[in-house]
């Protein structure tokens, strides 16, 4: 069975920190958060997950440049989480998801998604 690796990057305490918690179990699951996009690059230099998700109400830096680094970097594409959808989103042609659907169903569908049409690490 293939283990999948997500990365959560959110300024709240409780999606960086209490979510990944709640939603690693089992072993094809490993959830890890950081707060800070600068977080979210050092931890991939050593840990590269399969899928990013990183938070439109980052502090340190905006998400749409934390993904693009993130795609320049490491090969990866990223979705957008938040709790709406903002309307310069809408002309962005990026996965997104609604933090209040973030299950780790959804989080295992949307790997297995994203490695279908080629949003995958090379990492393996």
């Amino acid at each position: 069975m293939m283990q999948i690796r997500v990365l959560l990057v959110d300024p709240s305490p409780t999606y960086s920190q209490v979510v990944p918690w709640e939603l690693n179990g089992g072993v094809d699951l490993v959830v890890r958060g950081v707060s800070r996009g600068d977080q979210a690059i050092m931890l991939m230099s050593r840990w590269v997950p399969h899928l990013v998700i990183i938070s439109i109400n980052l502090s340190d830096m905006s998400a749409m440049k934390l993904a693009a680094e993130v795609e320049r970097r490491f090969g990866i594409k990223a979705a957008l989480m938040g709790m709406y959808k903002p309307e310069w989103l809408r002309q962005v042609k990026m996965p997104w998801i609604a933090k209040d659907r973030l299950t780790a169903q959804l989080l295992r569908q949307e790997a297995l998604d994203l490695h279908q049409v080629g949003w995958q690490s090379e990492h393996q």
